[in-house]
């Protein structure tokens, strides 16, 4: 047998051994990060195993300097856990689109980094599932302290997405409304996009005045001049999910759902008995 053959084959045994050992052993990721303020360059990124059973999952984060070199480490860690997946993750918890998550890699800016990847895995900030909404069939919620969007089926949330907001933060009123309007090839007739042209807003879902749900660019969590952007995909599945009036709440903050609920204005809305003709003898 050749060395280098040989060599490649007792390099192959060995992590069979140590793969087969950590599955015996009950072995789970988990991802140690540099401290913040220390060197990148100084610092190794740590792959530990033997993560004790029953240990909660860690959601924390720190607000510092992320390299590519740790999302490829990541990876080798856990391939569930691609460059990609782990850039998407980045994208929820800072609410930014992925290629802006790369500017600020490159760029070396510090953003919100998970101190376990593997706990974001799927990761929402949202409650996946309202009590208060067991009996309505289809149900968007807005959280805009979160920037996030989730919709749900009889309570139950069936997606979800981070999404961006107006800039100030009167532009995308709080309240209860209802989906009015379906288009999938909106085009604004306020606003002009960077080419001076009328900006596109593809799957849109108009909820009050001039204000849309929609697929859009999002920068970080308050960029829209009062409009709800979504990512492309989960703006599609939205559109396709969401009927004309179907309920949207939008909350200032999560505490908000539960008094508004409450309300009687809201239950009228939320909870009406659909108009049967064939009721109370009418034929």
């Amino acid at each position: 047998m050749r060395i280098p053959n040989l060599w490649r084959w007792s390099a192959g045994a060995a992590l069979v051994i140590v793969l087969s050992w950590s599955e015996a052993m009950g072995a789970q990721a988990f991802y140690e990060f540099p401290p913040h303020g220390e060197s990148r360059d100084d610092v190794a990124f740590a792959c530990r195993r033997h993560v004790p059973a029953g240990t909660p999952p860690d959601l924390g984060w720190r607000q510092r300097v992320l390299t590519d070199r740790e999302l490829l480490q990541i990876t080798a860690c856990d391939p569930e856990l691609s460059p990609s997946i782990a850039r998407h993750i980045l994208s929820k918890l800072n609410a930014r689109a992925p290629y802006y998550i790369d500017e600020d890699i490159k760029a070396g800016r510090p953003i919100k980094v998970p101190n376990s990847f593997e706990a974001y895995k799927k990761w929402t900030p949202l409650k996946g599932y309202l009590a208060e909404l067991k009996t309505v069939p289809q149900f968007i919620l807005i959280s805009k302290d979160l920037h996030f969007i989730g919709w749900y089926e009889n309570g139950k949330m069936v997606g979800d997405s981070y999404i961006c907001i107006g800039k100030e933060d009167a532009w995308t009123k709080a309240g209860l409304y209802t989906v009015k309007n379906k288009d999938a090839d909106h085009v604004s007739r306020s606003y002009r996009n960077a080419d001076g042209v009328w900006a596109p807003m593809p799957y849109a879902l108009r909820i009050y005045d001039h204000v849309w749900v929609h697929a859009g660019d999002i920068e970080r969590g308050n960029c829209s001049h009062g409009c709800i952007n979504l990512p492309l995909m989960p703006a599609r599945d939205l559109f396709t999910w969401a009927k004309v009036g179907t309920p949207v709440l939008v909350v200032d903050s999560l505490r908000d759902i539960g008094p508004i609920l409450a309300q009687d204005g809201a239950r009228r809305l939320l909870f009406a008995e659909p108009f049967d003709p064939h009721r109370d003898g009418e034929r």
